[in-house]
């Protein structure tokens, strides 16, 4: 069955055309459900089996990364050349019996005491015993007739490594770890230019040789010893052995150096072995390098597709002659391709063992193949030409021939085309040839790509003019190979496992490379399927790409996936933890955080995608990792329009839209908490990267990895110019702690710094506005080019290789129309090109919402939990009441206050500002009321009330913000600005209950604890002037005392102000300072202290102290709701505080009391709580009533008239006609005379004798109350007023001058708008404020 797909063609769509046309069943690959899979990845690849059954099947063993046709095993014997080439046996523990004979099924675990057969006819039966040990794997020879070989010796029994090479008969074996490439010393090194060209190799000039120097030697030794001898003269042998001597030293130099030249030449004949090997290695090799995972082919596969010219893979080098493309066919002993410098005649290279037998595809004309093994043969080439493709030039490789003579498994493998032809005659060579052309691409401009025609069957009689219907560039450098048919120029006979190569004259016997037919099906599966589907054109790219093309939106799948990726899921498939993010020409592009990353950048101008590319990345990889595995943080500068619908995912972590210092800075803060914590727990783990910590974990306790989302990082750092170096020091320190950073701009031109550079591993280039914007990204001019109309065209930059052309996917559109077409294998063969197809896209909003529901309904039905937030939201700007209860996360203690929300970044936390006035102690409150500070104390005062309602208050209120707490049952004292006296008098109490119960056995009744005390002050400023200003007001002083002293005794202060608190005695004695600097003014700040980055909104504070920290948290305090400023009653077990109230400015003389005794009269009210005043006239005494006229002196004189006790004769004078009847009535009552109570009014304006009848009736126990004007002369108008001096009684009126109470001993400043009444009572050294009661002379 052939599945021709277009590219973004779905899953469930091809389910659909399977299921339509082969009826209803479960279709899985690897036990996965189809729906759930994408063509062109793993494992829907080429050469994919899907399997037809009545239920699913479970999932195999790694089935998330099996490449088609190799097998699942640990240890794999690979048989690298030889009559079976090509061949994988899995190995297990066990002993195993290796002969002669038919091979196993490919690619399946023997059994152990199982054969391995291969099928090499030079091998015995019973050949070798292999032994699969715990720790070692060993060989032992059974007695073939052709040995068992090992790394170029013959053993009887041997152990064997990975880098052994294991020859037995005509095969060379190898064993292989699975995921590691196979280990020869020669596969290592850079590729040659070419290798097939001679090597050099440079050789001194030649000497003299060594038997002529030996017989210089000789001649002069003979003829000196026949001279001495003859003459007797010794000295003739002495020079005669000089030069012998100097003939022997330039003989053993000359041998020495011919040593020399002969190591030279056999090590270039080894470089010569190993570059002919690295450029054709054998299809063992091929096999393995593809199982591993090396670099795929992007070659177009599949028969009747038009061949597209392949693109040359990254990081591949070019030959000289790249219109080459070298293949091996076999291994045979060889000269080296050596020539030597200065030429040497009769120069002979040495010989090379099993050296690579090398046809140069594209060099050579026409190949034919014949013998009974030539169909293996031309297998063998189709292989490696399809591999070696792209390693040096690229081949495109066209198999011609009739439908049942093709080998139909080629069509698997990459660069490889299958043209089924008519019935081979000439009359059919037009419609033949017209078939080959149409599957042919245009020819390439740089020549650079080989034309291999494989010809088959009949045809290959036919061949050459089969090449001449094709175009002329292509048939210049093409090469046609052909099974049967006349011997070419180049022409391979085999018979018996044994080949020969003949070109022109040249003949060479060699051992040829044979693909076996099951050998080969598996082999081209394996290459196929690691080879993208796609057509690799790059105009055939889609104009849009739905999201839904590759990522399914049925939370059960999505579920299904998640739960499928296990722990070793990274270790199965480096690709399996990818998000494709769009199209390329060479299939699906995927981004992995590990593999690709750890960092991206994305560029594109404004209508590019960029943000639409930002939200697929981020939804695709939401799609394939839980949230247990994945999380992000979207930080979006344009106010939540780009990533704002990604706040709705489960992995989402936070977004932050606003870009203040305060919100940048305090983001900044908890990453390097965040990067402190996967310290830490790894760390404790004793991991050195996350997936060692992710390790053997369950899957809900994985430490996901972290992408934080930047886009416009460019906003970003103009605005915060600190921020961005200071997000990539953060993102270099957390690269193995699975922190990754996407950044995006519209700008990139200046704003990619050498730092973003060093730590950017991907970039992604959208169109962008110029050339120098787009090298910034991607080192190249092409995002500039790409049109305005295409919006979502970009060029990736992956991992330092060349920008790749691709069409990213977008969450805006759904696919409507996908174009598939699935043929059994005969309509494949039969039928015409496969037409160019795509999806059809059409726009839809709600795609995104839809995709984002299915991952939260997934995450729900898997019970996720909801991941940890690194960063948490910034504090709101205006905190309700309602959203502050809502914040269940907060969790204060109980019994605090809870005033507002407070910001520990550095904890990656948010926690209530909460504060108690007894654990706490005070509070200083900085800033103005438009700042928040009245707001404060007024939530504070409603929380006090509402939390502690036994608590006594005392309110000094200079701005009126707390008038509501006047007559609330727990204020003692409400004390406006107007009242300064009677805040002083408010102070000096708390300070005198300050001392009382700091005393020692200091308590309630019984022992009980007093209630405590809070005193609210606003305005401090205002009360220092009042206080300073007045006379004898001690406020400033008591205040101090209770800073000082309070918290022993349950005594708290919260007071606002700035200047005077600040550089106040008791300013560092306050443990609670907060600091509100929204309108402060540059001076104020200049007296804080330094200020982290904070929004300067009202009720934003910088908290210090016991409820905060010493370094200070910004906070956000909650507005004060009407509800909020309502005192409840005091509980009834609740003390009662002592109130301190102001005089009242009218006192009615029925609410006194009757007089108690005759000695004390009420006149009034006075004192804190208002109790009635007496004033205490004794017998004999003088009481002295002062004031001025319109005081109150009369009224005063009634009042005592009025409440005098009623056992006294009270009798009011007012001039001298009224003191007669007084003194008559005392000399005929037979009362005594301090019954009698004589009140004068005026007293200082009666007559001498008036004075001298008063002072009589003093001196006889009348009690007396005169009433006068106060002033200097105040004894000589009124004599008896000397007797105060020494015992001060009386009452101060209404004083108009500071010396009016000089004859009272008192001196008190003048009243000021006081009301008629209000009086001084004096009582030798005390003295009272009090109102008096208005009376008047009661009628009748």
């Amino acid at each position: 069955m052939v599945i021709q797909a277009a590219a973004g063609t779905t899953g469930p769509g091809i389910a659909s055309l399977l299921t339509e046309r082969f009826g209803e069943a479960a279709l899985s690959i690897h036990g996965r459900a189809l729906q759930e899979l994408t063509p062109g990845q793993q494992p829907f690849v080429n050469g994919a089996v899907i399997v037809r059954s009545a239920c699913p099947l479970s999932p195999a063993h790694g089935a998330s990364r099996v490449v088609p046709g190799l097998p699942v095993a640990q240890l794999l014997l690979v048989v690298c050349s030889g009559p079976d080439a090509g061949n994988i046996i899995a190995l297990r523990r066990g002993a195993y019996t290796v002969g002669r004979t038919q091979p196993p099924v490919f690619g399946t675990a023997l059994r152990a005491g199982h054969r391995i057969g291969i099928a090499d006819p030079a091998l015995s039966r019973n050949h070798a015993q292999l032994v699969v040990a715990t720790d070692s794997v060993s060989i032992r020879d059974l007695g073939s007739a052709n040995g068992t070989w090992v790394d170029g010796g013959r053993v009887r029994k041997a152990i064997l490594h990975t880098g052994s090479t294991l020859r037995i008969g005509y095969s060379t074996c190898r064993l292989v770890l699975a995921g590691a490439p196979i280990p020869e010393h020669h596969d290592s090194g850079p590729q040659p230019e070419d290798p097939f060209s001679p090597l050099t190799v440079k050789l001194q000039e030649q000497g003299q040789k060594t038997g002529l120097l030996l017989l210089g030697a000789l001649l002069p030794l003979v003829l000196g010893v026949v001279l001495a001898v003859a003459t007797g003269m010794w000295m003739f042998l002495a020079f005669s052995a000089l030069s012998a001597v100097t003939a022997l030293v330039a003989a053993v130099s000359g041998s020495r150096r011919r040593r020399e030249q002969a190591a030279t030449v056999a090590a270039a004949a080894r470089e010569d072995a190993q570059r002919r090997r690295r450029a054709a290695p054998d299809p063992g090799t091929t096999v393995v390098r593809t199982m591993v995972g090396a670099e795929a082919l992007s070659h177009s596969t599949g028969r009747d597709r038009p061949l597209q010219a392949p693109m040359k893979p990254h990081g591949t080098g070019s030959s000289s002659d790249p219109s080459s493309v070298p293949v091996r066919i076999g291994a045979a002993d060889q000269a080296a391709n050596l020539e030597v410098h200065p030429v040497r005649p009769g120069f002979a290279p040495p010989q090379l063992q099993d050296a690579p037998v090398v046809l140069q595809l594209g060099r050579v004309r026409e190949v034919s193949l014949h013998g009974p093994e030539a169909g293996a043969l031309y297998r063998t080439i189709l292989l490696q030409a399809s591999a070696a493709a792209g390693a040096r030039s690229e081949a495109l490789i066209l198999c011609a021939g009739t439908a049942d003579e093709l080998e139909t498994d080629g069509r698997f493998l990459p660069g490889v085309t299958l043209a089924a032809l008519p019935e081979a005659s000439r009359s059919s060579l037009a419609e033949a040839g017209s078939r080959l052309r149409k599957l042919l691409p245009p020819y390439p401009r740089d020549r650079s790509t080989v034309l291999v025609l494989g010809v088959c069957g009949a045809w290959a009689g036919l061949a050459g003019e089969l090449r001449d219907e094709l175009p002329d560039d292509w048939r210049t450098g093409s090469t046609v190979i052909r099974l049967g048919g006349p011997p070419a120029a180049v022409h391979v006979s085999l018979v018996a496992a044994r080949g020969i190569l003949t070109q022109g004259s040249d003949t060479l016997e060699f051992l040829p490379d044979l693909l076996r037919a099951p050998v080969f099906s598996r082999l081209s599966r394996a290459l196929g399927g690691s080879a993208p589907c796609s057509d690799p054109s790059p105009e055939v790219l889609p104009r849009r790409l739905a999201f839904d093309a590759f990522f399914a939106s049925d939370p059960g799948v999505l579920l299904r996936n998640w739960q499928e990726r296990g722990p070793d899921t990274a270790a199965r498939d480096v690709q399996d933890g990818g998000a494709v993010v769009g199209l390329s020409a060479t299939g699906p592009v995927t981004l992995d955080l590990d593999r690709d990353g750890p960092h991206f950048l994305v560029a594109g101008t404004t209508g590019a995608g960029k943000s639409e590319f930002l939200r697929a990345f981020i939804t695709g990889l939401a799609s394939i990792h839980p949230p247990t595995a994945f999380t992000v943080l979207l930080i979006d500068f344009k106010g939540g329009s780009g990533l704002g619908p990604l706040a709705a995912l489960p992995h989402s972590v936070g977004i932050l839209t606003d870009f203040s210092a305060e919100n940048v800075s305090r983001a900044l803060i908890s990453l390097r908490a965040e990067v402190r914590r996967r310290e830490v727990l790894l760390a404790d783990a004793g991991a050195d990267n996350l997936g060692a910590y992710n390790s053997g974990r369950p899957p809900l306790e994985h430490l996901p990895r972290l992408l934080v989302a930047v886009d416009e990082f460019r906003m970003l750092a103009d605005a915060v110019p600190a921020a961005l170096p200071e997000l990539l020091r953060i993102a270099a320190v957390g690269r193995s702690l699975g922190l990754h950073l996407l950044l995006a701009t519209q700008r990139p031109q200046g704003s990619i710094t050498t730092d973003i550079r060093a730590n950017i591993a991907t970039s992604v280039a959208l169109r962008v506005q110029s050339a120098p914007d787009s090298r910034d990204v991607i080192n190249a001019d092409s995002a500039a080019d790409i049109p305005a109309d295409l919006p979502g065209r970009a060029y990736a930059g992956i991992s330092g290789r060349p920008a790749l052309l691709f069409q990213s996917l977008s969450t805006g559109m759904r696919s409507i129309n996908s174009h598939c077409t699935v043929l059994e294998l005969g309509e494949y063969l039969t039928a015409g090109p496969a037409p160019d197809t795509q999806v059809s896209t059409a726009a839809d909003t709600g795609t995104l919402s839809g995709i984002c529901s299915a991952i939260n309904e997934a995450a729900a039905a898997g019970n996720y939990p909801v991941p940890f937030r690194p960063v948490l939201q910034p504090l709101p700007t205006v905190l309700t009441a309602s959203l502050l209860a809502s914040a269940a996360h907060l969790r204060p203690e109980p019994g605090k206050l809870v005033l507002g929300i407070m910001d520990e970044p550095n904890l990656q936390r948010q926690r209530a500002l909460a504060w108690h006035p007894r654990r706490d102690s005070h509070i200083a409150v900085f800033g103005s009321s438009r700042a928040g500070t009245s707001d404060c104390l007024a939530l504070l005062a409603g929380r006090h009330l509402e939390v502690l309602p036994a608590r006594h208050l005392y309110v000094l209120d200079s701005d009126g913000s707390l008038s509501w707490l006047d007559g609330a049952d727990q204020t003692g004292a409400y004390v406006g600005a107007q009242d300064p006296k009677r805040a002083a008098r408010v102070l000096a109490y708390l300070a005198s209950e300050l001392l009382r119960r700091m005393a020692p056995a200091a308590g309630g009744p019984s022992g009980t604890v007093p209630p405590g005390i809070t005193v609210m002050v606003t305005g401090w400023s205002r009360w220092c002037t009042a206080f300073r200003s007045g006379r004898g007001l001690t406020g400033e002083e008591d205040l101090t005392d209770l800073i000082r002293d309070g918290e022993r005794a349950d005594i708290c202060v919260v007071i606002t102000g700035d200047r005077e608190v600040l550089s106040s005695r008791s300013f560092p004695l306050i443990p609670n300072r907060l600091y509100f600097p929204a309108d402060a003014s540059a001076e104020t700040l200049l007296l804080w202290p330094r200020l982290p980055p904070m929004d300067r909104v009202p009720g934003r504070a910088l908290v210090q102290g016991r409820i905060g920290t010493d370094e200070g948290l910004s906070a956000q305090l909650q507005v004060p709701e009407a509800a909020q400023k309502t005192a409840p009653p005091l509980p009834a077990a609740a003390a009662r505080p002592h109130r301190i109230q102001s005089l009242p400015g009218v006192v009615s003389p029925d609410s006194l009391g009757p007089a108690v005794s005759a000695d004390y009269v009420p006149v009034g009210v006075s004192g804190d709580e208002l109790e009635t005043a007496t004033v205490r006239i004794p017998p004999a005494s003088l009481f002295l009533v002062l004031g001025p006229r319109g005081s109150g002196r009369t009224s005063f004189l009634h009042q005592v008239k009025r409440a005098a006790h009623t056992s006294l004769d009270s009798r009011l004078v007012t001039g001298p006609a009224d003191l007669l009847p007084v003194i008559d009535a005392l000399d005929r009552t037979n009362e005594p005379p301090e019954s009698m109570l004589v009140l004068v009014d005026n007293a200082d304006s009666l007559p001498p004798p008036a004075h001298q009848q008063l002072a009589v009736l003093q001196a006889k126990g009348v009690r007396l109350v005169l009433a006068a004007l106060p002033g200097p002369q105040l004894t000589v108008r009124l004599p008896l007023a000397v007797q105060v001096r020494s015992a001060p009684r009386g009452v101060l009126l209404a004083p108009a001058g500071p010396a009016d109470g000089e004859i009272l001993g008192v001196r008190v400043d003048p009243a000021t708008r006081h009301p008629a009444g209000r009086c001084y009572l004096v009582e030798g050294p005390v003295v009272r404020e009090a109102q008096a009661a208005a009376a008047t002379e009661p009628s009748g």
